[in-house]
Order: C-alpha cells, then structure tokens, then sequence
C-alpha cells in the first residue's frame, strides 16, 4: 500500500432529541452524566508481547480537568508529546479537546505481514456541548500506511492489507462517532488488530483521540 501524507478533518453534531442506541464506547462514556471527557487513546493488544494501557492521560470536567505526557510506548504501539483538556463554562457547557502528536503502530512492520508501518503526524478529537446540543470532531495530519477520501464521512472504514494473499493486518475505523440521547463521543482512530482473526494470537484493539460529552440539560 502507498503511503499518503494528508489532513482530514470531520465536524459532526447530536441535537438532544437523539434517542440512539448504538451504545457508547465503554472506555470514556460510562461517565457520560459528567458533562464531558477525553483521552489520548488507549491500548489493548493480545499476543507474544501483550499490553494494556486503560485510558492514556484521560481528563473529566468535574475531576482532573488537564493531563499531558511527554510520550509513551508499548510493544509494537507508540504516541508522541500529548495533552488532554475538559473545560466547562459557568452554565456547564463542556469544550473537550485531546491534542496528539507522532502516534505509530509498527507491530505489523514485519515482512510475515507485509511491513505495513501505520503513522499519523497530527490528531485531535473535540467534543462541545450546550443546553441543547452537542458537537465534536476530529483532525488527523500527516498520515501514511492508509489512504481516506475527503471528506471522510462518519465511521468509515479502511482495511489494511496484509502480505499478498493473506487477510488484512488490521482495520482502522476513522471520524468513530456514537450518540445516546443527545450526548455524543468521537475517536479520530479505532483500530482493530487482525479483524479477520488470520494470524494466529495476535489482536486487540488501539483508539487514538477519544472525546465524549453531553448536552448542558
């Protein structure tokens, strides 16, 4: 696959009337009462080097408001100098942002897959909310390993593909977005390691910019 280098950009909104019930990603929404949170990303992956992360540098609007880190790695996943920050105004309307720098996955940079070396140079996911409302969106600049179409339209799907004639390494799901009554959540990046379960332990799943909040009320 041919490398791109490209800036994508996704605005999406949930008026408080929603009532859908795709259910929030767990790692951020079962808080979803608070008037927001955020999050780097997070890592789960199942194989000869496994690890786990739970939420990177995580942030809530009525607990830790900021968090940063200079870096961190874990086996074959990598992100750069990040931020995280939830803010609210006197009337409770949440702004939510997670900034991230230089995120790699190299797990797959191996020739038994193919060398497929996945890197963003630039996310962040936003989250806003009002009485009656909420907003969020992602940025991604500077990718390669993938390829989007412009604009990339809500939950689209990229498959990367594996060596010739094998299953695909892994699918990388961008501009994630899930609405429960009026509240939304956003991850820039949800990756699933081997989607078609064609190499062996290995798995897990990678999100890069996760943000979530809801409606003032």
């Amino acid at each position: 696959m041919h490398a791109r280098s490209a800036f994508r950009i996704g605005v999406v909104g949930a008026a408080a009337a929603m009532a859908l019930s795709a259910g929030l990603t767990p790692a951020y929404a079962a808080d979803l009462g608070d008037a927001g949170v955020a999050e780097l990303g997070s890592v789960t992956v199942q194989g000869a080097n496994p690890s786990s992360s739970g939420p990177i540098i995580p942030c809530n609007v009525n607990e830790q408001v900021a968090a940063s880190t200079p870096g961190v790695s874990y086996p074959g996943v990598s992100f750069g100098i990040g931020s995280t920050a939830c803010n609210k105004d006197a009337d409770g309307n949440a702004n939510i942002k997670v900034t991230g720098n230089k995120f790699e996955l190299n797990l797959f940079n191996k020739s038994e897959y193919g060398r497929r070396l996945i890197r963003v140079k630039t996310f962040e996911a936003t989250c806003k909310s009002t009485e009656n409302s909420t907003q969020a969106g992602f940025k991604l600049g500077g990718y390669s390993g993938f390829t989007l179409p412009n604009p990339v339209p809500q939950n689209h799907v990229v498959l990367v593909p594996g060596k010739t004639g094998m299953p695909p390494v892994a699918k990388i799901m961008v501009n994630k977005v899930e609405t429960d009554q009026g509240a939304i959540a956003m991850t820039a990046m949800h990756i699933t390691l081997d989607p078609d379960d064609g190499y062996g332990a290995i798995g897990g799943t990678i999100t890069v910019g996760a943000t979530a909040c809801a409606p003032t009320w």
